[in-house]
């Protein structure tokens, strides 16, 4: 993550662009309708029951504005 922190940085978009690392079992902590867009890296590849996955989905969308 210090690189993409750091991209950021050097593109001048710390303004508008924020990163955390969060460990994706636990419940996100916003609001629903907190984001306009989100980027997940490799979550569909971790070993994850497919129950667990549609939560997180369905948790993502959620929290995202309409």
């Amino acid at each position: 993550m210090p690189v993409i922190k750091q991209k950021v940085r050097g593109n001048g978009l710390s303004e508008y662009i924020a990163t955390l690392q969060h460990e994706v079992r636990k419940p996100l902590p916003f609001e629903d309708e907190t984001f306009d867009a989100y980027y997940s890296h490799i979550l569909y590849c971790m070993p994850l029951t497919i129950s667990k996955l549609k939560s997180v989905s369905n948790e993502k969308r959620d929290q995202k504005s309409p």
